[in-house]
């Protein structure tokens, strides 16, 4: 730290009275003028175009001002404990004791009661600016100038009406990173004209700086403290643990940090409230403070969780800021439902135990199945997909367990090796699992007790190492009431098991989503960069969307293609969107009733996205056509 080292010369009054009134003039200056950093201190208020004999120290108004001291509500605690060890002394030398922030805004003003006042009446008061801008040479706005301590004298000050007072100031610095955040000053009627003063300011900073860095530290340590109490819950979506400064002391193991926050720290603005960075792929949407923050309903941030998710405003960064990265990345969310079931489905790709995954047609059932895929033991072993809502009864047992020579009329002279068998050492998926007859469901049951798959038309066994893990909307509990799947297969397949939620049930998701599909829409059809209208995204976040996220990958397809700009709005939907439904009651997916009304709703969805084509509708439902025509047949859909 650079101090004041000619502060200690011999100070003569009228010499320095002299070299001011000549440089304010105009005029050479007589002898040999102001100390050099003084003299560099009156040439920038030259250039600031100050009056030194207008006003003194304007005051900020009152909202502001408040606003400033609950801002900096610690460093007047950490100078308040200061002041009380060392009130008498400065009281019995007529010196007063003032803090204020690093900008130069009086935060604090100690010391005998008639001097208070008096240095009020000129405008040393909580609220007034004493930076050089606004008040010339002082000791306060010239160490913040100087980044320095500073002494300044009676005739050095460059305002007129300032020259009463005698000054020492020293800079108070944050100790974990030396950024300049006050300045501690002592103030004198007297005559301050050596180094006594100055050495004493800058040992009253130093012990302010020690003082508000330990109230820090017992604050960091409450933090923590309070952070490990929260219920598990409360930490499961991507977060960050922030202390007062916007220092990050902590984040959840979603976040990618290199790539998201370079400089480890958000914003906290001069008013107190904490910011989310400029120009950042991802935004605030809720902070949840330590106990007594809220209730007390301060502006000031006083640490706690900060929840993340990717703000709208860049779709490009999309990608490389995803919140969700790893094996799961194809998966788009901010939820902490869903990052549970991450971690769920991470535990069970440690054992070769099937997996059922359940949910409603577009959850992202398949994309678990392969994330459970990427990090188990068979993760080199091949993964194969079956939807076996696209098999006819007499085909499934072929399809799945591979038939010989000569099986069938139309069979393959080599034989055909099924699913089970492609899938050795690795996963075989079964998508739909509740449309298998219950005659291939049998078959199903023995291969997962025994582990060895007969073909179709064969005797011979052959053992297989294949994982399974199968998927349904539909709920096999009221299937095996029905008659219609096995309650020993269900049994099996059920030991572990997922439950994905509708896309409905986490709304919030769905700009982080639609961000996705436009970027992965820019890079295949190069129409470019198109954003949604915050109108749109509302409408689309009310929307039910029976068909999930298949269904709103397609809405907003059908928007990036046809839409001639790159705001993108309610306007631009197709007209079976444009009417909101957030009216219409939630159907209950519980209940066979529900899924009917989900599964008719998305069938009709598709038959007019395909233009009344019932192939296009069948390949987008992933059903064969036949299926489709069933499915529309039970459903009373006309055809």
């Amino acid at each position: 730290m650079t101090i004041d080292l000619d502060a200690d010369l011999t100070f003569n009054r009228h010499e320095i009275a002299a070299a001011w009134q000549a440089f304010v003039d105009g005029r050479a200056l007589p002898g040999a003028g102001p100390r050099q950093l003084i003299l560099e201190s009156w040439l920038r208020c030259q250039q600031y175009k100050l009056d030194p004999r207008g006003p003194l120290a304007p005051k900020l108004g009152d909202a502001e001002v408040n606003q400033i001291i609950n801002a900096q509500n610690s460093l007047i605690r950490a100078a308040e404990e200061t002041w009380r060890s060392l009130k008498e002394s400065l009281v019995a030398s007529n010196n007063l004791f003032v803090l204020a922030d690093a900008s130069g805004v009086i935060l604090l003003v100690k010391g005998d009661k008639a001097l208070v006042r008096e240095a009020a009446r000129r405008g040393t008061a909580v609220g007034h600016q004493w930076s050089e801008q606004a008040s010339g040479t002082n000791a306060i706005g010239t160490a913040i100038a100087g980044n320095s301590p500073v002494l300044t004298r009676s005739e050095e000050h460059f305002c007129e009406r300032a020259k009463v007072w005698d000054c020492a100031a020293a800079p108070v610095r944050d100790l974990g990173d030396d950024k300049l955040i006050g300045i501690l000053d002592v103030t004198s009627a007297g005559d301050l004209s050596d180094q006594h003063t100055l050495a004493l300011a800058v040992t009253v900073a130093r012990q302010i700086e020690y003082t508000l860095h330990s109230q820090e530290l017992a604050a960091a340590i409450q933090l923590q403290h309070w952070y490990r109490g929260l219920p598990s819950n409360r930490r499961r979506a991507a977060h960050l643990l922030v202390d007062r400064d916007g220092k990050i002391l902590q984040a959840s193991n979603e976040l990618n940090l290199d790539s998201l926050l370079p400089e480890m720290r958000l914003t906290v603005d001069p008013q107190g409230k904490l910011l989310a960075p400029p120009n950042k792929a991802f935004k605030i949407t809720k902070t949840s403070m330590y106990p007594g923050g809220e209730k007390q309903h301060t502006a000031r941030w006083p640490g706690g969780v900060v929840n993340i998710s990717l703000s709208s405003g860049d779709a490009e960064a999309t990608d490389a800021n995803r919140v969700n990265r790893g094996p799961f990345k194809s998966i788009v969310t901010a939820s902490a439902a869903m990052f549970d079931l991450m971690r769920q489905a991470e535990r069970m790709a440690r054992t070769p135990t099937p997996v059922l995954v359940r949910g409603e047609t577009g959850t992202g059932k398949e994309l678990f199945a392969q994330a459970i895929h990427t990090i188990s033991a068979q993760a080199d072993g091949p993964f194969v997909a079956v939807n076996c809502a696209t098999l006819t009864r007499e085909l499934a047992a072929s399809e799945l367990f591979g038939y010989v020579k000569g099986a069938f009329t139309g069979a393959s002279d080599k034989g055909h090796a099924g699913k089970f068998e492609q899938a050795n050492d690795g996963t075989l998926f079964l998508d739909e699992i509740g449309e298998l007859s219950l005659d291939v469901q049998a078959q199903l049951l023995r291969v997962l007790q025994e582990k060895k798959i007969t073909r179709v038309g064969g005797t011979g066994e052959q053992a297989v190492n294949a994982r399974l893990i199968a998927a349904t909307h539909r709920d096999l509990d009221e299937e095996v009431a029905a008659g219609r799947f096995r309650q020993d297969l269900l049994y099996r397949l059920r030991v572990l098991s997922l439950t994905l939620p509708p896309l409905r049930e986490r709304a919030a998701d769905i700009p982080l989503i639609c961000e996705n599909f436009l970027l992965e829409m820019r890079n295949s059809f190069g129409l470019g960069r198109k954003r949604l209208s915050d109108d749109l995204l509302q409408h689309l976040q009310r929307y039910p969307w029976p068909g999930n996220v298949r269904e709103l990958h397609g809405v907003i397809q059908h928007l990036y293609i046809l839409s001639e700009r790159p705001l993108l709005t309610i306007a631009e939907l197709p007209l079976e969107y444009r009417d909101s439904r957030e009216t219409r009651p939630a159907p209950n997916p519980k209940t066979l009733h529900g899924l009917q009304h989900l599964e008719r709703n998305a069938i009709l969805n598709a038959i007019d996205d395909a233009n009344r084509n019932m192939s296009a509708a069948a390949k987008t439902l992933g059903i064969s056509r036949s299926t489709l025509y069933r499915k529309m047949k039970s459903l009373d859909i006309e055809r």
